[in-house]
């Protein structure tokens, strides 16, 4: 016997008026602001940002808000808006290593 009007799982909008559970799960796990301060997620306690300033994908406010909301939540947050660096992240590695060494040090 075969069900009939079964929601597709692969679909996002089965119906396009209302979002499936599957898609706002999925939407939820997008956006680690979500997680900060949830009392059934584990949030690491120490933090390395770095958002270079001719970065063309990811707006200011997007890691600005991050570090801010973790910091209040009492996380250690070494952030850093990259002068004259665009969305790459492999720059400046070495002050990255050093500051892993002093966490893992303490």
């Amino acid at each position: 016997m075969e069900i009939k009007n079964r929601p597709n799982p692969n679909e996002a909008f089965p119906n396009p008026k209302i979002p499936s559970l599957c898609f706002i799960k999925n939407v939820r796990l997008l956006n680690p602001m979500s997680f900060i301060g949830d009392r059934k997620t584990t949030v690491a306690p120490h933090w390395y940002i770095r958002h270079g300033a001719r970065d063309r994908d990811t707006a200011f406010p997007v890691p600005v808000n991050f570090a801010t909301k973790l910091q209040n939540a009492g996380k250690n947050v070494n952030f850093l808006l990259a002068w004259n660096r665009p969305h790459s992240g492999d720059y400046a590695l070495d002050e990255l290593f050093e500051w892993i060494a002093d966490i893992v040090k303490k």
